[in-house]
């Protein structure tokens, strides 16, 4: 198990209009969201995504940005956009 505070999958919910910022652990399993902003995953901060879980980008344009120090992992069928 990686150091650090973990948020629950219900900690872990992504705005309903705005940006997503995560800057700590968030950890998703089995989940699908539609995300109507931009993903911001700070220095420090994880998306850690597993099993079936889907996010999927509502409108144009859309982008996934990782800072220096910032994770994301996807597990089994997880991905964006299915």
């Amino acid at each position: 198990s990686e150091p650090g505070f973990v948020l629950v999958d219900s900690l872990c919910i992504p705005p309903a209009s705005e940006d997503w910022t995560i800057a700590t652990t968030c950890v998703l399993t089995d989940k699908a969201y539609t995300i109507q902003g931009d993903i911001f995953i700070k220095n420090g901060g994880t998306l850690d995504m597993r099993g079936t879980t889907n996010i999927t980008f509502k409108g144009a344009g859309r982008e996934i940005y990782v800072e220096p120090g910032g994770n994301l992992y996807q597990a089994g069928t997880a991905g964006f956009n299915r």
